[in-house]
């Protein structure tokens, strides 16, 4: 289940870490290796249509037992 935290929620946890705003978390992240455009991702969905969109997403996968397996020492199929 999705719970949202609420502002006061957020405010207790950035306050617990010592910091002013969300942002502040990833001070840590060199500027240089992160992402400076918006993420190319679907606007927000209905539980019924993300889970069509993973299994679409999912079904592009090649699964393990479509593909020979030489994995040793017993471990098949992992």
């Amino acid at each position: 289940a999705y719970v949202l935290n609420t502002d006061d929620d957020a405010r207790v946890m950035l306050d617990a870490l010592g910091l002013d705003a969300p942002e502040r978390l990833f001070d840590v992240v060199p500027a240089d290796v992160r992402l400076k455009r918006p993420l190319d991702v679907p606007s927000a969905m209905a539980e019924l249509a993300l889970t069509r969109h993973m299994t679409a997403l999912a079904d592009q996968n090649v699964k393990a037992v479509s593909r020979p397996c030489f994995l040793g020492g017993g471990a098949y199929d992992h």
